[in-house]
């Protein structure tokens, strides 16, 4: 179900759907998977770029799925 079926959420929701991943332990070591920085753009035109990280949720449970997940590395 990754691309374009693939989607992005907030660590929050990551962790409901992964129980093994908490909030922490993103906070510490997120960089391992191809998460992705919200970014938008203001009525003013301003870019702002402090929005929440994004996590593929589709491809983070089909590394738990296929042992992946044992093999992190971080960014």
């Amino acid at each position: 179900m990754e691309g374009l079926n693939e989607r992005y959420v907030k660590a929050e929701t990551l962790c409901e759907h992964v129980e093994v991943l908490t909030p922490d332990w993103l906070k510490r070591h997120g960089s391992c998977f191809n998460r992705t920085k919200m970014i938008w753009t203001d009525k003013t035109g301003r870019r702002h770029e402090d929005g929440p990280w994004l996590y593929p949720l589709h491809e983070i449970i089909g590394m738990v799925q296929d042992g992946r997940i044992k093999e992190l590395v971080e960014k």
